[in-house]
């Protein structure tokens, strides 16, 4: 709690923007979680088949 008075204090924004800024960052740490466990789940599976990294750098740099 001392975080955010201090962060508060410092910035002039409430507490409640903090609260509500780790509340999301949570929530999106969350999806992604879950969804790179269903991805993975299906590729141990035999559904899906994983991208080498290689592959995705070459498509990234094309």
């Amino acid at each position: 709690m001392k975080l955010f008075d201090y962060l508060a204090k410092e910035t002039d924004k409430s507490k409640t923007f903090y609260f509500k800024q780790a509340i999301l960052k949570q929530f999106e740490d969350l999806k992604d979680y879950f969804l790179a466990k269903k991805e993975l789940d299906k590729i141990k599976q035999g559904i899906d088949t994983p991208i080498p990294y290689k592959e995705i750098g070459e498509e990234l740099l094309a």
